[in-house]
Order: structure tokens, then C-alpha cells, then sequence
């Protein structure tokens, strides 16, 4: 992105959204550019300046706060069939089409079916996943107080495999390629391929999941947050009742390390579709 085309898009959302978010998203754009050793268009002074007088100029505006988009499942598939042709028109196994690809695939597809937000994702690491022998992706989320801060208690999200749009096989493949067997699960790439020791952080997750968006033509800006957002939905349309998605998405009650989340008898709307037959199947009935 060009310094020119930065400066247009800050004047493009300037009146329409709050100050806050046009700096944190120029804030984003720039840590995206460093991070892969691109020109950073939002170091250039004019342009901070003119982003200061942007500000100032309003941010008094009375801006109606607009609510998480959420990802539909249609524009999951589109999203995901884009990436896939992407990763596999990747002339190089090292190359960071290839690479980000593959990245990009498991950060939708675990953050939809598993519900996780951009602090999730961030904050995943390999000592916090565990591929069981019988299937499926177990995942440790840490449980976070009303201020956002970690606490000691733990949950343990099970993620069966499916048939489509899987998210366990998007995760070993990730990692597979990566060669990550420890620290953050996902990191920054560079230009050349070279994949960075730090986490991706909440921001770059939101410019990754806009970016492979715009490509595929959606409507509106994503954030991390349209992934559990729109699962929630596909499970309301699929007949899931609110407390099974609160119980999956683990949103009701603190449960300790060794449980999971019970699976009520509608989350079962997966068999129809989108589960392997040949997958030993969770008792919706007890409670692991």
C-alpha cells in the first residue's frame, strides 16, 4: 500500500467511524508493512499529520457504534476456496503465498467452528493444542475476568474433524509447513517466506482476515470477532438452541482443565453435513 493510498483511505473514514478505529487501523497497516519489511506508508510525517488533524477534527463526532459483521458461512467457503487456490498456485513450498495461505486457512477456520476471538488466536501456542488419538483438536483456552485480564482457570475446547472446511486439518497443515513445534501457533511471514518468532497480533489477525475478505469480495470489513459471530449464526439457522452455542463456544460457566464442553443433541447438525462418518462420535448425552 502506497503512502498516497493510505492517506485516501484515512480521508475515506474520516466522519464516518470513530477516530479510535482509524488509528488503530493505521496503526495495523503500518505493523503489517514492518513486519514484512514492506515501506511503512504510515511513518510518512505528512501523512501524521494530516491523521492528527483528523482526529482533532473529530473526535468529538457523535459516530454511532456499528456492530461486529459477522461471517456468513457462504463467504467462509468463497473465502477459504480463494486461499486454497492460492496455496495451491504457490510456485514455491517456501514462498509466502504458500505460506500465508495456509496460515490464513487455519486462523478462519478455528476461529469459526471453534468460536475463538482475535485474543484467542493471538495467544495460542503449541503447548495449548493436543491432536487426540481418536480425532478431533483439543484446544486450552485460558478464562480472562471482566477487565481482560488471565486468570489460572482453564477450559478445554474439543473441535471435531470435517469433512469440509476442517479446521484440525487446516491446523496440522499450518504447522506441518511451518515447522512450529513450539512458541506462538501463529506468526508473521515476510516477503520471502520468513516466518517471524512472534505472535500475530489482535491487529495483524484483523488486517489478515480483511485483507483475504476484500480479495474474495465481501461487503463489509472483518474482524476476529465476525469468526465466532458468524458461527453462532450458522448454528441459530442450523437449530441450535442459544444454550447450545453458549455451551460450545464455552460462554455460560468456568469448567476445569480436564472437562469439556457438552454437546447438547442439535450440535449434532454436523453429522448432516459436514462431519466424517468414519469419526468416532462424542455421546451429546454425558458430560466429558
Amino acid at each position: 500500500m502506497s503512502t498516497l493510498t493510505l492517506k485516501r483511505y484515512i480521508l475515506s473514514m474520516a466522519g464516518q467511524v470513530d477516530v479510535k478505529l482509524i488509528q488503530s487501523r493505521v496503526y495495523a497497516i503500518g505493523k503489517w508493512h514492518r513486519d514484512n519489511l514492506f515501506p511503512d506508508p504510515s511513518a510518512d510525517i505528512f501523512l501524521r499529520e494530516m491523521l492528527r488533524g483528523v482526529v482533532k477534527a473529530h473526535r468529538y463526532d457523535d459516530i454511532p457504534t456499528q456492530e461486529t459483521r459477522a461471517l456468513t458461512f457462504e463467504e467462509l467457503s468463497k473465502i477459504c476456496h480463494d486461499l486454497e487456490s492460492r496455496r495451491n498456485n504457490a510456485l514455491d513450498a517456501h514462498s509466502y503465498d504458500f505460506l500465508s495461505a495456509h496460515r490464513d486457512l487455519a486462523i478462519y477456520l478455528l476461529g469459526y467452528w471453534g468460536g475463538l476471538t482475535g485474543r484467542d488466536l493471538e495467544t495460542l501456542t503449541s503447548d495449548n493444542i493436543n491432536f487426540p488419538d481418536e480425532g478431533g483438536l483439543d484446544i486450552v483456552l485460558s478464562i480472562t475476568d471482566v477487565k481482560g485480564e488471565q486468570r489460572k482457570d482453564y477450559l478445554i475446547h474439543h473441535l471435531q474433524a470435517l469433512r469440509k472446511l476442517c479446521p484440525v486439518e487446516a491446523l496440522k497443515n499450518w504447522l506441518h509447513v511451518s515447522q512450529i513445534s513450539r512458541g506462538p501457533v501463529f506468526r508473521s511471514i515476510n516477503r520471502w517466506g520468513g516466518i517471524s518468532e512472534n505472535r500475530l497480533s489482535q491487529s495483524g489477525i484483523n488486517f489478515t482476515l480483511q485483507r483475504a475478505d476484500s480479495s474474495a469480495g465481501a461487503r463489509a470489513p472483518l474482524s476476529s470477532r465476525s469468526l465466532p459471530r458468524g458461527f453462532a449464526d450458522w448454528a441459530n439457522e442450523n437449530g441450535w438452541t442459544d444454550l447450545d452455542i453458549r455451551d460450545y463456544l464455552g460462554v455460560t460457566s468456568e469448567r476445569s482443565i480436564y472437562s469439556l464442553h457438552p454437546l447438547r443433541s442439535k450440535a449434532f447438525a454436523f453429522r448432516t453435513v459436514l462431519l466424517c462418518d468414519a469419526r468416532p462420535q462424542l455421546d451429546p448425552s454425558s458430560d466429558m
